[in-house]
């Protein structure tokens, strides 16, 4: 077992729903091997687009051959996962089938796609009133202190570089609250993982 296996407690499955929502299983790390080898089932039925009521079960295969640890999160680690609707066989509700098909089509008459994207979010502070507000006055390209999500930003860079997602730049955007993490460009499939690991990055750290 590799040191950061050691560490880590808690082994989480990550995957997505045709509704663009990232969903995962959490496991403890020591049903890595057979996770890895085996997978997992769950009930499809309650993902959109998945399985039907009356044939739920659900085949979770990790994609990556080895766990990454989660920067920001103590004692876990991570497996990105596709869904099968048993071994060998994909299911076609899940995006990254979808994304592979398409890129083999597009493949087999010549064709190669590579795709980039700037990834905009806001931050925003609860009031007590209430009221959600900007959590900055910055503007576009504006730096510290107008700019109260620079550090935020720099670390969630740091942790996509630790998870192996390429980031070309980081940047304050137009409106109050207002950020861009632009990716490294990639092909589909890189850059639709790439993505699903930014979003939960952000969401997570922010």
């Amino acid at each position: 077992m590799t040191k950061d296996r050691d560490a880590n407690r808690f082994l989480r499955l990550l995957f997505t729903g045709l509704d663009g929502i990232s969903r995962s299983l959490e496991m403890t790390t020591e049903y890595t091997n057979s996770l890895l080898e085996e997978g997992v089932y769950f009930d499809g039925s309650s993902v959109p687009g998945y399985a039907p009521v009356n044939n739920s079960d659900t085949l979770l295969m990790p994609v990556w051959k080895t766990p990454r640890t989660l920067p920001w999160s103590q004692h876990v680690a991570m497996l990105l996962c596709s869904a099968y609707v048993e071994p060998g066989v994909p299911s076609f509700g899940d995006p990254r089938h979808l994304v592979a098909s398409m890129s083999q089509r597009l493949s087999d008459v010549g064709l190669t796609v590579q795709m980039g994207c700037e990834l905009e979010f806001f931050l925003v502070n609860n009031e007590s009133t209430g009221e959600v507000v900007p959590a900055d006055t910055g503007g576009y390209m504006m730096g510290y202190p107008a700019d109260r999500g620079l550090h935020l930003r720099r670390e969630i860079v740091v942790a996509l570089e630790q998870l192996r997602v390429p980031v070309i730049a980081h940047h304050h955007e137009v409106a109050q609250g207002q950020h861009e993490i632009v990716l490294k460009h990639s092909d589909a499939m890189k850059m639709a993982d790439s993505i699903v690991l930014a979003r939960l990055a952000v969401s997570e750290m922010a």
